[in-house]
């Protein structure tokens, strides 16, 4: 079994995540959608998450990370074959762009 390409630590089931790649501009973007919501329905109110951390693996080539709804730098840790970095708030939508 292989590992995942990515994991979300600190991080409910109800955020989806998809990933881009732009191999051109030597970039990738991490969308992260919060479905999180209070227990009443229809949901009214996201409820906002924070300090999760992400680790991709296999995608060690960046070397900088931005979270572009926070207008943050994100500092990255890389170890072997992998790369973390914390996502200090996801209202209901966060972009993290990486570049090399």
């Amino acid at each position: 079994m292989s590992k995942p390409i990515i994991t979300l630590e600190n991080c409910p089931q109800t955020v989806e995540v998809t990933i881009r790649q732009q191999p051109r501009k030597h970039r990738l973007i991490i969308h992260l959608v919060n479905f999180t919501g209070e227990m009443t329905r229809p949901i009214e109110s996201v409820v906002a998450l924070k300090n999760i951390k992400v680790t991709l693996h296999r995608f060690t080539e960046y070397e900088r990370a931005k979270a572009l709804w926070l207008e943050k730098n994100l500092s990255l840790e890389k170890n072997g074959d992998s790369l973390t970095f914390e996502v200090p708030l996801v209202q209901e939508y966060e972009a993290i762009v990486l570049e090399a």
